[in-house]
């Protein structure tokens, strides 16, 4: 899923407002601010739009971590998020 997202965003980089929107938005309505989306809010705010897609997609503990509290939700339809869905189905894993 995050590999698809940061796809959509290289293709449609003012997409990457978005997690920095959901941020924003995230910020006024969770008390306390979780830590996840803290660390995430560095991220957006000190790195590339590059470098915080390469964090996105990281194959490692630290980018699984990180990807259960994704800002980027609300890039992907819902078709598209289905069809990767039944990819995976279709893969047998």
């Amino acid at each position: 899923m995050a590999r698809a997202i940061a796809e959509k965003v290289r293709r449609q980089p003012a997409l990457f407002g978005t997690a920095k929107q959901n941020l924003v938005r995230w910020k006024k309505i969770q008390r306390p601010w979780p830590c996840a989306l803290r660390e995430w809010d560095e991220i957006v705010d000190r790195h590339s739009m590059e470098e915080v897609l390469a964090i996105l997609t990281e194959d490692s503990e630290e980018g699984r971590r990180l990807r259960q509290s994704s800002p980027f939700t609300g890039i992907l339809t819902r078709e598209e998020r289905n069809a990767i869905f039944d990819r995976y189905d279709h893969s047998g894993a």
